[in-house]
């Protein structure tokens, strides 16, 4: 009876599945999210989708294969690492700052810089040109904008974003209107002065 590989020679051997499935699948995740942001990309982005699951399907089937076979250990490299090499690079891309919003920034750059000239500013500081432009792709309970921040306040953490994610309640026992922070802010730099910027409501 035939001896199987090492752990790590059955890696090589079945490299598409171990390690190209996974980039691919990595990037299709991308390249999804990205186009979805544009209500107009949603057959696109549908298409990555639909990729993936087939790859999955792929993996899913190949282990099913190897079990059948009774090789033990190449069934599970290749369920194991697939998925090993998925949160890595995942976590490649986080840590690199690499999602849906830089690739979408990068791609749509001209037109997004464009759509800035053009909009009117909404500081009521005096301090620098601020713009907030509504885009698509926010996650639940949260609006996202496109935001230039001529004094770049975005960048820090413990700025009060210029009051823009502050409200005005008005207090009827002391009649007076206090200024209350109505938003968590998850604020990602794309360039010098330009952020993507998710408001979401503060349910605390």
């Amino acid at each position: 009876m035939k001896k199987e590989q090492s752990i790590l020679g059955l890696i090589r051997k079945h490299y598409i599945f171990t390690i190209i499935f996974p980039v691919v699948i990595n990037f299709n995740y991308l390249m999804s999210q990205t186009w979805s942001i544009d209500d107009d990309n949603s057959v696109i982005s549908q298409i990555f989708f639909y990729i993936n699951k087939g790859i999955f399907l792929l993996l899913g089937l190949n282990f099913l294969f190897f079990l059948f076979k009774r090789k033990w250990k190449s069934s599970f490299v290749v369920l194991v690492t697939p998925f090993l090499m998925l949160l890595f690079f995942i976590s490649f891309l986080e840590k690199n700052g690499i999602d849906s919003d830089t690739v979408y920034f990068k791609i749509n750059k001209n037109k997004l810089l464009e759509m800035v000239e053009k909009e009117k500013s909404v500081a009521q500081d005096g301090k620098g040109r601020l713009v907030k432009i509504p885009m698509n792709g926010a996650y639940l309970g949260c609006d996202k904008y496109l935001v230039y921040d001529e004094i770049d306040e975005m960048a820090n953490p413990k700025g009060n974003f210029r009051n823009i994610d502050y409200v005005k309640i008005y207090n009827r026992m002391t009649d007076k209107i206090n200024i209350e922070k109505a938003y968590d802010v998850l604020s990602h730099r794309m360039e010098k002065h330009i952020y993507i910027v998710y408001f979401c409501l503060n349910t605390g």
